[in-house]
């Protein structure tokens, strides 16, 4: 299934675009996609929220600050000095693997060399950073990024993760 409206790519504000997404089975997904937009809070709370349903959520960013403030050259001036928690899986200490730290510049010079490299290559599973802690980190200002949905803004309990990586990184889906 495809979100309403397709697959369109947005400008990528600087980023390298990747084709790894070009390797999924979408028609073989049976998560349900939705439009952000439309979505009411009691339809979300009935049929996905209450039982434990994944949905896939889309348009949710359309909007946001962060369409421009999350640029490669923005993202890098405003928090490139944070120093992120890095690992192959998200919280890997609690795994007993150990993270790695890094700042945001470096994990962006990273991808983005890795990104270049990558044309005709094997894929591999790249590190990645995942940090619970990121409002604290910038004390607060990555909030002034983003909104919820009018919808989601007083369920809880909300939790704000950051996550940057190269293309099929990232956590596994999951829930908490």
């Amino acid at each position: 299934a495809a979100p309403p409206g397709g697959w369109a790519h947005r400008p990528s504000g600087g980023w390298s675009q990747s084709s790894a997404a070009d390797q999924y089975d979408l028609q073989g997904c049976d998560i349900d996609i939705l439009d952000c937009a439309s979505l009411s809070e009691a339809d979300f709370a009935a049929s996905y929220l209450i039982p434990n349903r994944p949905v896939l959520l889309c348009g949710c960013a359309q909007g946001w600050p962060a369409e421009e403030r999350w640029s490669k050259r923005s993202i890098v001036k405003r928090y490139g000095n944070l120093t992120l928690n890095v690992g192959k899986i998200a919280f890997p200490e609690t795994y007993g693997l150990q993270a790695t730290q890094r700042t945001l510049v470096e994990l962006v010079e990273e991808a983005e060399s890795e990104n270049s490299l990558r044309s005709g290559q094997e894929m591999r599973v790249p590190e990645f950073a995942f940090d619970a802690e990121i409002l604290q980190k910038t004390e607060g200002a990555l909030k002034d990024d983003y909104s919820l949905p009018a919808w989601v803004q007083h369920m809880v309990p909300t939790l704000t993760e950051f996550s940057f990586g190269q293309p099929l990184s990232g956590a596994n889906m999951h829930f908490h």
